[in-house]
């Protein structure tokens, strides 16, 4: 029965990943991973048993944003608790594929 059993190749068929717009800053529009490789919802919910869930969001928020993107919300002043729940809850929609996995603070 093991015979039949074909491997699954991984990475055969890497295509560039396209990135839509999230948010905006002064003017400067920054991007998220349109549909993000698996393994970085996998890593945020390793991160999350592991390390706890802050540890987690900025991982997850970096992987998804890219470090510019990151850094640039993270130096925001103007930004509010609502802007930043939205765009968490979009971001963690997007890693983990689920139209329901709002982020509680």
């Amino acid at each position: 029965m093991t015979d039949s059993i074909q491997p699954v190749e991984i990475g055969k068929n890497k295509v560039d990943a396209e990135r839509v717009p999230l948010f905006i800053i002064e003017g400067v529009t920054y991007s998220v991973l349109k549909k993000p490789r698996p393994n970085i919802g996998l890593r945020y919910m390793r991160v999350l048993k592991e390390e706890g869930q802050e540890i987690a969001v900025a991982g997850l928020l970096e992987a998804m944003l890219g470090k510019e993107a990151f850094v640039a919300l993270t130096e925001c002043e103007d930004l509010t608790e609502e802007e930043f729940e939205e765009i968490m809850n979009l971001v963690q929609k997007l890693a983990l594929g689920n139209k329901e996995a709002p982020v509680k603070n």
